[in-house]
């Protein structure tokens, strides 16, 4: 609830001024960097390259690829 007043008491003045656009878009873009955020961290997933390199260390391999010397 605090959180609720504190927001209020921020933007309030905003609103009284007419800055509704700058308030809208600051937030909208708020969103959409939240929405981005929790999207990576709850997505959870390696890739490809990730799990292959954590393979190959933990089998004691080198995470280099070997290349056979020129004939």
């Amino acid at each position: 609830m605090l959180a609720l007043r504190t927001a209020f008491l921020i933007s309030a003045p905003l609103l009284v001024t007419g800055c509704n656009a700058i308030l809208w878009g600051n937030l909208g873009v708020l969103c959409v960097t939240v929405g981005i955020f929790l999207g990576t961290v709850f997505l959870s997933r390696s890739s490809a390259a990730t799990r292959s390199a954590a393979r190959s260390t933990a089998s004691g391999a080198s995470a280099a690829p070997s290349v056979a010397p020129p004939a």
